[in-house]
């Protein structure tokens, strides 16, 4: 096309995405209409996740501190001390780098931009951050205790965690015809971040798509779960229902259902990670490393493994089975509808499929 076309589509695309014509002197006015154009030029070669990553920490963490002022306002210090804080907050190496990153990177792009005459992030510098990473995980005991208290749903969904080893948004994300008798498929995980639709994805890892064995009582327990589920006849109904008829978010799963339940039984500190720690911690009693990495799903350099886990082991069966055995307390094989002791009505978080009180 002529260049002039040219040149309009840009101004156009440009407006489009970020409210602005920015071949207007100064139409950038403040550092939030500045991330928005720097955003919407580096969408093009951000990942989704990517774009959903950097929308969600400068969302959170920068544009409530520095959104209302001008670029050419915005110095060194409130720079360092908004990194700073985010670091005393107790967030994670990463996200601290990667916020120092894009400001600096956000700032290059304003001079680019005759914006600004230099870049006031660019001594910024990086917090020390000594941060011990949580090794919590719960005994034998502890899962039990929980056992015992809970409710039908918090029963199967907390033996799902402890025996099968999956991550929380794997777990809340089955749905009725993952379930293939003596076996768990999973690839779909929850997006906390994300809305609608695109709440339901792709598991963490090329390898995290994959089968995990279930025991014959667990078995049961699933099979008789969805005997009595409110959606029974649709097999893409999720496993576990939300009072919408839909999936649980995990924050909130943990937040109103297993963290009243673990107070209730006095453990204080339960956390989304422990669970799979758990299940990892307690199956080295009963398989072999190899057996790990597969109950897991855990990456493995040689490309054989990619596929173990497409026809599970008979070894990781025997391992999953007992491990199951032991938690429940009860010998494998051994028939029954509960491993523990009946709920009491204060124990009772919540009851049948769909039969909630939760967000």
């Amino acid at each position: 096309m002529p260049k002039h076309e040219a040149q309009q589509k840009l101004a156009d695309y440009i407006e489009e995405y970020t409210g602005k014509l920015v071949h207007q002197g100064d139409s950038i006015e403040s550092f939030a209409e500045l991330w928005k154009a720097f955003s919407a030029v580096k969408a093009g070669s951000w990942s989704k996740k990517m774009r959903e990553d950097m929308k969600y920490l400068f969302d959170k963490h920068v544009i409530p501190v520095l959104g209302q002022y001008s670029p050419q306002e915005i110095k060194l210090t409130p720079l360092q001390l908004l990194v700073n804080r985010v670091a005393d907050d107790g967030y994670s190496k990463t996200t601290v780098q990667r916020i120092r990153t894009y400001l600096k990177a956000c700032f290059e792009y304003a001079i680019d931009e005759d914006l600004i005459p230099r870049n006031p992030a660019r001594k910024l510098a990086m917090p020390n951050i000594h941060k011990k990473s949580c090794e919590r995980f719960l005994s034998v005991e502890e899962v039990q205790t929980l056992l015992a208290a809970a409710s039908p749903r918090e029963h199967l969904v907390l033996r799902i965690y402890a025996v099968c080893g999956l991550r929380p948004a794997e777990a809340l994300a089955l749905r009725i015809d993952d379930f293939e008798g003596n076996q768990l498929r999973i690839d779909e995980a929850l997006k906390e971040r994300q809305l609608g639709e695109d709440r339901f994805g792709g598991t963490k890892t090329e390898e995290s798509d994959s089968y995990v064995p279930v025991p014959p009582d667990l078995s049961r327990e699933i099979a008789e779960w969805i005997a009595i589920h409110p959606q029974r006849d649709n097999p893409r109904a999720f496993l576990f229902l939300n009072r919408r008829g839909t999936a649980f978010s995990v924050g909130n799963y943990l937040k109103k259902q297993l963290k009243p339940l673990a107070k209730l039984v006095g453990i204080h500190d339960l956390t989304q990670q422990a669970f799979r720690r758990t299940s990892s911690t307690h199956i080295q009693k009963h398989g072999t490393v190899k057996d790990m990495q597969r109950h897991l799903r855990h990456s493995d350099p040689r490309t054989t493994l990619k596929h173990y886990a497409k026809a599970v082991p008979e070894s990781l069966r025997a391992a999953v089975a007992a491990l199951d055995a032991q938690i429940t307390g009860r010998p494998e094989g051994q028939k029954g509808a509960r491993a523990t002791a009946k709920p009491s009505k204060k124990a009772s978080i919540s009851g049948l499929p769909g039969a909630t009180a939760d967000k």
